[in-house]
């Protein structure tokens, strides 16, 4: 994907007028980023509301997160084949679509939960198609900044994702948190303008990967969450088909018979064993608040972003 994106040289004219995006950039950046730990300090009340165990309260973050992550891989496939313009449009749409669902929906926890998978799929469109629009059209010169203000925007919504979410479900109640991304939807208009046109080029979308990927995620989050070894087998051997070599240095089954152009690296390295610990931690840290310290909100969120 980044090759494709480097390969591509910056339009003069596209670079001049993607100089002035950078604030809408990090705008709809840091709303994207949000969600992930918006709903961590309002578990506590939600499984009040609906008389849920911690692991399944946990469902309301995981689902996001699981398809926040599988659409990222999925997205940046497909902007080396679709237009950027178009499909960051369609995350947006997609976003808020969820969002709603979510807050009309609010009676019934299962309609939550099928909202909260939309939000992901339409969210993780923006984190990863943004990084491509940062490759692909800005200058070499500007990359270095734009990738700096971005890091910066991600961080700070990661970290203030629990202050709102805990004031917001204090002072009202914790399904209003579904109406904060509809602020996204005032950026279309912008990306419309701004970006480029593009044609279509060739290419494939790895389908049997991204549903090896989904296979692999959700059996592992299950087998956690109910400690069954069926959950394990499932999503280990998901994971084994999609992402590890033979020992040999033959590919994998899936990449053999399936994919030529596949959705996932042929590696992947330490840092998704460290995403696991700190995603663990936004999990746990506000029922450890609520069940030992019996704290408020607004310890609950003093605590998650110290």
């Amino acid at each position: 994907m980044i090759e494709a994106a480097t390969a591509s040289k910056p339009p003069d004219a596209a670079s001049m007028e993607l100089r002035r995006t950078a604030p809408w950039i990090m705008f709809i950046i840091f709303f994207s980023v949000l969600n992930e730990t918006l709903f961590n300090v309002s578990t506590p009340s939600i499984a009040a509301q609906y008389g849920l165990t911690p692991s399944g309260v946990s469902w309301m973050l995981t689902t996001f997160i699981i398809f926040f992550g599988i659409g990222s891989v999925i997205y940046g496939k497909l902007s080396d084949i679709y237009s950027l313009k178009k499909l960051i449009v369609i995350g947006i749409l997609i976003y808020n679509v969820g969002s709603v669902l979510g807050f009309v929906f609010q009676s019934s926890y299962a309609l939550v939960i099928f909202s909260r998978a939309i939000q992901g799929a339409g969210a993780s469109a923006i984190p990863a198609l943004i990084m491509v629009v940062v490759v692909r059209y800005f200058s070499i010169e500007d990359r270095g900044k734009v990738f700096g203000i971005l890091n910066s925007t991600i961080a700070l919504a990661i970290g203030v994702g629990p202050v709102i979410g805990g004031f917001v479900s204090a002072a009202y109640h914790w399904s209003f948190l579904f109406l904060i991304p509809l602020c996204t939807l005032i950026s279309i208009p912008f990306f419309r303008r701004s970006l480029p046109e593009e044609e279509v080029r060739e290419g494939k979308v790895d389908v049997p990967g991204a549903i090896l990927i989904g296979l692999g995620v959700g059996g592992m989050i299950l087998f956690f969450s109910e400690l069954r070894w069926y959950w394990l087998a499932a999503g280990g051997g998901a994971a084994r088909l999609v992402c590890y070599s033979h020992p040999t240095g033959q590919a994998s089954v899936h990449r053999a018979f399936f994919a030529a152009q596949p959705t996932v690296p042929q590696r992947i390295d330490c840092r998704f064993y460290y995403f696991l610990y700190g995603y663990g931690y936004y999990v746990c840290c506000p029922a450890y608040a609520e069940r030992r310290q019996r704290t408020e909100y607004g310890y609950d969120r003093l605590g998650a972003v110290s």
